[in-house]
């Protein structure tokens, strides 16, 4: 099973601080408009500074290897609690299994293999120094099979079965 994702990333200007990344709601609920109980984001870019929640209380892992790539995750708390994957050098292209991000959470952090994907996005963060047109993220593709979330908002992540074997 594969919730595969490829986004490439640029930006040019100066003063850019944002970041670029995917961002994940869950909850307990099978509802889209349940309060969400985790919000998980992968950072590809932190770019001009740009920090995570959680950044000032420091990493509680590092060098998490997924997708080929080193990551430093991140917890902090916004109305819910947020885990921040941030790559340790900046990602200008991604290609990789966005599942191994929850399967890591579940396993290492106590997320619950019960709970719900509410919505998934891709794109970027400014907090400053844009102006138009300076920064992009474009997701190339998105493939979610049938086999891993039934419907796109609303399936039990990851599955019935512990940690979606291949058999869900």
């Amino acid at each position: 099973m594969y919730l595969s994702a490829n986004e490439d990333a640029s930006y040019t200007g100066t003063n850019v601080v944002a970041d670029v990344a995917y961002d994940a709601f869950l909850s307990s609920t099978d509802s889209t408009t349940a309060t969400h109980a985790y919000e998980i984001m992968i950072w590809l870019g932190a770019l001009g500074g740009a920090e995570p929640i959680g950044y000032w209380s420091g990493a509680i892992a590092s060098s998490i290897s997924i997708g080929g790539v080193e990551w430093n995750l991140y917890k902090g708390t916004n109305n819910w609690l947020v885990y921040s994957f941030v790559a340790s050098s900046e990602q200008t292209s991604f290609s990789g299994d966005i599942k191994a991000f929850f399967t890591y959470l579940i396993n290492n952090e106590g997320v619950p293999s019960s709970y719900y994907l509410q919505a998934i996005g891709a794109g970027t963060e400014p907090f400053t120094g844009l102006v138009p047109g300076l920064l992009s993220a474009t997701t190339r593709s998105a493939s979610t099979p049938r086999s891993v979330f039934q419907k796109e908002i609303g399936q039990p992540l990851p599955c019935s079965t512990p940690l979606c074997s291949e058999s869900c």
